[in-house]
């Protein structure tokens, strides 16, 4: 927690109180796993101030910094702040837990206090509930500034006796001796201080006794787990995936017009020590849906502690991590992986397999005739006993190679190129002889690898006269109605433009979410998922034999000869 002299804060507003802008207090509330309560998502106008946001949503200037690190710096427009929501947004356990222990203190003495060591997973409002007091009484009778708490932080808790009726005293266990165990307890809350060993203590999946889950089809929770703070000082937002939980705000505030009732509990995973934290943190088993980890290092570790609760996990951004799915039933790899994208690259082929007046060409660097995209253009083209003809060489064989491309090709006929390398040197090669074969009247058609959209050394110019076809996982059509509507409102709320992040979180709550809505938690046992092509992802989930979904769904474009790039329908792609 920053504190603040009394000296520098008279100097910070009278700064601020110049040029104030009427505030509009934002409708948009969330629950911020991590930090405890309530908080409205406020995005800054030009001319606003700390000062103004604090009058216009009756909290300190010292409460907004306190959970907006830059805040102090200055404001910015555009920018987001979480403002802390007052009395009137408690949760009602913490409601209930405050009014029962005003009433304990009004009517009773207190007694000597109980100690309480913090344990790793514990935030205060749990430690408050379990002692059925209330956060402030802790906060209080300890002398807290800030109700965040450390592993091992020893805490009294103040016991009131009532002079009518005898407060229940609590097991060891933390559940009063009359009550039965939650189902779930042990798990989420084991009696170890260490991660390691609160890991170690999680039963497999088939020892554990599974939560009943009721959820009605309108009524649904979801995880989002981001790196949204900086890794080393927890300080200052990443960008990226602030973009990708503000996309998700979006989706969630569409799906509430289409009476889904959607909580979205967002984790910041750098405020954690591991992922399992996170997975074991208190009321997590809520949640139907994770969404996250996206970063690779953490998937492993997510997925293990998905299946162990059976609660399905979305990997939203790595297209390499297809490994996961063996034998886990609970895991959904959404990007199409690299195995994915040849394929549907090289079926791009289809619609010329079979015409008389076409002739297919298959080029490849020489060295790499075991490369997977070769591989799977020959079984392809075999078998769709489809007539063919191939050419390998080196790049030091590329000034003299265009004579025999030429030779290879017909002046009558089209030729679809098929350049099975994603070696922008080899690739840059190709294209250039082709350009010359062009200029001698040759008809073609050129498909390559979704790597290509990365490349910065070829001309696009030439992309378009060869009307190049590609295969990608992600790709965003502006002219698409739907699209144009998502910036519109993008832009409305939040005064920047969206990125890829940004669609991408769209794209997975809206999928999810509609599919939760509508099967529960039992789409994962269904063999597929319903095929949809959102702004930027195309979904096509596909149960792999004894384990998760993976999504075989890619996005197909074509360069257009005026220079525009189109996104080829999935119902066109046939009569292309």
């Amino acid at each position: 927690m920053k504190i603040f002299s009394t000296l520098a804060l008279l100097l910070f507003l009278s700064l601020q109180t110049f040029a104030q802008t009427a505030i509009t207090v934002s409708a948009e509330k969330v629950k911020v796993s991590g930090r405890g309560g309530v908080y409205y998502l406020h995005n800054i106008k030009k001319g606003e101030t700390l000062y103004s946001l604090s009058k216009a949503y009756n909290v300190t200037i010292e409460e907004i910094v306190e959970n907006n690190e830059n805040a102090m710096s200055g404001l910015k427009a555009g920018e987001v702040l979480y403002i802390p929501a007052k009395d009137n947004n408690k949760s009602v356990s913490e409601k209930s837990a405050a009014d029962k222990s005003a009433t304990a203190k009004s009517n009773s003495k207190r007694q000597k206090p109980k100690r309480h060591s913090v344990k790793w997973y514990e935030e205060i409002e749990d430690i408050a509930a379990r002692y059925n007091v209330s956060k402030e009484d802790i906060m209080e009778y300890n002398n807290l500034e800030s109700p965040r708490l450390t592993k091992r932080q020893v805490l009294l808790i103040p016991v009131w006796k009532s002079n009518a009726n005898k407060t229940e005293t609590l097991n060891q266990a933390g559940t009063k001796p009359s009550e039965k165990e939650e189902p779930h307890g042990q798990l989420l809350f084991p009696a170890q201080d260490s991660a390691e060993s609160a890991s170690s203590a999680v039963p497999e999946k088939e020892e554990r006794e599974k939560p009943v889950r009721h959820y009605g089809k309108k009524d649904v929770e979801i995880a989002l787990i981001l790196p949204l703070t900086a890794p080393s000082s927890g300080k200052g937002y990443n960008s990226q995936y602030f973009d990708f939980y503000t996309g998700a705000l979006v989706a969630a505030s569409d799906l509430r017009e289409k009476g889904i009732n959607i909580t979205v509990n967002v984790y910041d995973q750098n405020r954690y020590n591991t992922v399992g934290d996170i997975f074991l943190s208190s009321g997590f088993d809520k949640n139907q849906l994770v969404i996250g980890p996206v970063l690779s290092s953490a998937l492993k570790e997510a997925a293990d502690y998905a299946q162990r609760l059976g609660i399905p996990l979305v990997s939203p951004m790595d297209q390499n991590a297809e490994h996961y799915l063996n034998g886990n039933r609970y895991y959904i790899q959404a990007p199409a992986g690299n195995n994915e994208q040849i394929k549907n690259s090289v079926e791009l082929l289809q619609n010329y397999c079979n015409d008389p007046q076409t002739d297919i060409m298959l080029v490849y660097q020489k060295g790499y005739e075991a490369s997977d995209a070769v591989k799977e253009a020959r079984e392809f083209l075999d078998s769709a006993n489809a007539r063919h003809s191939e050419l390998s060489y080196n790049i030091l064989e590329g000034r003299t190679i265009n004579e025999k491309m030429i030779t290879m090709m017909d002046t009558l006929k089209r030729h679809v190129v098929f350049v099975a390398s994603n070696n922008e040197a080899f690739v840059n090669d190709v294209v250039r002889n082709l350009h010359l074969c062009m200029n001698l009247k040759r008809d073609i058609t050129l498909i390559g690898l979704s790597k290509w959209r990365s490349f910065e050394t070829i001309e696009a110019e030439d992309f378009h006269k060869m009307n190049l076809h590609l295969s990608l996982p992600f790709y965003i059509d502006y002219q698409r109605e739907q699209v144009k509507s998502f910036l519109f409102r993008y832009r409305a709320l939040f005064n920047v433009e969206p990125t890829p992040y940004s669609f991408q979180g769209y794209d997975l709550t809206i999928y999810f979410v509609g599919l939760l809505s509508q099967y529960g938690m039992s789409l994962t046992d269904m063999e597929s998922l319903p095929t949809e092509s959102l702004l930027q992802t195309a979904f096509d989930f596909r149960k792999i034999p004894g384990g998760g979904f993976k999504n075989i769904a890619t996005k197909n474009i074509v360069y257009n000869s005026d220079y525009t790039i189109s996104e080829i329908p999935i119902e066109q792609e046939e009569s292309n």
